[in-house]
């Protein structure tokens, strides 16, 4: 399995700041990535206008943030 790496807050500056002048293949030459990303990451901000990656799904929590204060203020009592 490959290991990607998400694109680093430097990067997608880079990215939009060539984006004026090159094509995205171009664009992944000059960073050294996969054209794909670089692709993938402009579709994404035409269509959002952000560069913010999406919160990942993942297992629910088990405590909300009542519950969470709670057992903080529990723990730090004297």
């Amino acid at each position: 399995m490959t290991h990607y790496t998400e694109l680093s807050p430097q990067e997608k500056g880079k990215i939009l700041a060539y984006m004026e002048n090159f094509n995205p293949a171009q664009i992944a030459r000059k960073m050294g990535r996969d054209p794909t990303t670089i692709r993938w990451f402009i579709d994404k901000y035409k269509k959002t206008g952000k560069t913010e990656n999406l919160p990942r799904s993942g297992w629910p929590s088990a405590l909300n943030d009542n519950e969470k204060n709670a057992l903080i203020n529990e723990v730090t009592k004297n």
